[in-house]
């Protein structure tokens, strides 16, 4: 389902911090039950795809703040997510 414009960004945060999840679970385990549980290759690529994404977004990190610092400024935007 595709994420509506104003809950794109929470909606992604939730399922990103869920990869986080899993992955620490991956790491939690012993060779066997590893194995057992694999992910398929196709899910694999998807984990790499979702790496390279967060890590443009990573780089993204001064862009967005200037872009929260001109909203804070020009707007009358006042939540400030640093601060909650």
């Amino acid at each position: 389902m595709a994420n509506m414009d104003y809950c794109m960004w929470e909606n992604t945060a939730r399922d990103m911090q869920d990869s986080v999840d899993k992955i620490e679970r991956f790491m939690d385990m012993q060779v066997p039950e590893l194995i057992e549980n694999a992910p398929s290759t196709y899910e694999i690529r998807a984990l790499y795809d979702l790496l390279t994404v967060a890590q443009v977004i990573v780089n993204m990190e001064d862009n967005i703040n200037d872009i929260h610092e001109e909203l804070l400024a020009t707007t009358t935007y006042t939540r400030k997510y640093k601060e909650e």
